[in-house]
């Protein structure tokens, strides 16, 4: 399912556009069965901080691995944003997968294949939008900064934890 927030400004706009054709092109190459979320929001508890997405007034989601689904994705932008001219802003994000090689490429271990659908896809939809600078693997560098003891098994075949780092512009308004 993809999950989206109706009213976006900023950031959020093309974060959106970039989900949706993503998730598009993914439940095409993959399976109908991933989840995807836009921008998610670090929230502290007593075990520390955790991903969660915004879904309704006082409504949130954590978004870690839901082995239900065959996966997800979504987006952790950095906490700064920079601008030269006060109105064209850039942000470094993660755009974080986390899936079950079984079910969205099939046995073995794919982690490969699963980053390479996903460049090939972000390529494809990229419109000059954002640059693809890098990929991280491994729970801990994907999530740094985050409490990561619920999933610390979340990159144990098949399960696998990447993601893909991109540079995008955004209008503020």
């Amino acid at each position: 399912m993809n999950f989206t927030t109706t009213s976006t400004v900023g950031i959020d706009t093309i974060i959106k556009s970039i989900q949706t054709d993503l998730y598009n092109l993914l439940i095409v190459k993959w399976v109908d069965d991933i989840d995807a979320y836009g921008r998610v929001y670090r929230s502290s508890n007593k075990s520390g901080v955790v991903p969660i997405y915004y879904i309704s007034e006082k409504d949130y989601k954590d978004v870690y691995f839901n082995d239900s689904k065959s996966g997800q994705f979504f987006f952790i932008t950095e906490e700064n944003s920079l601008t030269n001219d006060e109105y064209l802003f850039t942000n470094n994000v993660k755009v974080v997968f986390m899936v079950n090689l079984n079910k969205v490429i099939g046995d073995g271990r794919q982690d490969e294949l699963a980053r390479l659908d996903v460049l090939n896809s972000l390529r494809e939809i990229s419109y000059r939008r954002y640059d693809i600078t890098g990929i991280e693997t491994g729970v801990k560098n994907v999530f740094q900064g985050f409490n990561t003891d619920k999933i610390n098994k979340a990159d144990i075949n098949p399960l696998h934890t990447f993601c893909v780092n991109i540079k995008l512009e955004y209008d503020i308004s």
